[in-house]
């Protein structure tokens, strides 16, 4: 069909990531599998509402994504590891943003409506559920990564992060290993 991509990939429970690489693949390919549907009853290919459900998905499974990918390797600690801290504020900022009717922070969803002529306002009956659906994932990533205990665990353990910088001894170290350094 001209397309470029050769196949639709399959989400599996095993490969977490690519659920998000699915529903980015499903929204580009789209126009393609409307035809192949044209024989079946798939309706959902032409409903707008779920289209714009799939965008929204698609930006935020593919965000998710990233930032997991950034938090793994060998050289990531829990100290330079200020991504989970910064997730919350993006989707802080994303809820806001949604309310004010912009979404330049979703690409595949602006690049839906754009495609379809259409404008943010016209999906107004499905923004309480993305509001709803950002202030989830932010109260889930609160529950898994507090923010009190991440400040005071690293405010506390600062010093591994650059001991040179120490004036106090630190409580965990013996004096003879706050002299060492």
């Amino acid at each position: 069909m001209g397309s470029v991509h050769k196949s639709l990939l399959y989400h599996t429970e095993v490969r977490w990531l690519s659920r998000g690489k699915t529903l980015v693949r499903l929204l580009a390919l789209r126009n393609e599998l409307y035809i192949f549907f044209t024989d079946h009853p798939f309706n959902l290919l032409t409903d707008k509402i779920w289209l714009f459900r799939l965008s929204y998905l698609a930006d935020i499974f593919t965000k998710l994504n990233e930032v997991n990918l950034s938090i793994q390797g060998k050289i990531t600690i829990v100290f330079t590891t200020n991504e989970i801290r910064a997730l919350k504020k993006k989707i802080n900022f994303w809820a806001v943003c949604f309310s004010q009717y912009k979404i330049d922070s979703f690409p595949l969803l602006k690049e839906y409506l754009k495609s379809i002529d259409g404008t943010i306002e016209d999906f107004d009956e499905i923004y309480g559920e993305i509001e709803q659906h950002l202030n989830e994932i932010l109260s889930s990533l609160e529950k898994y990564f507090p923010e009190s205990k991440d400040i005071e665990f690293i405010q506390r353990y600062n010093w591994v992060k650059n001991p040179f910088l120490i004036n106090d001894k630190p409580e965990d170290l013996s004096i003879t290993e706050f002299l060492v350094q």
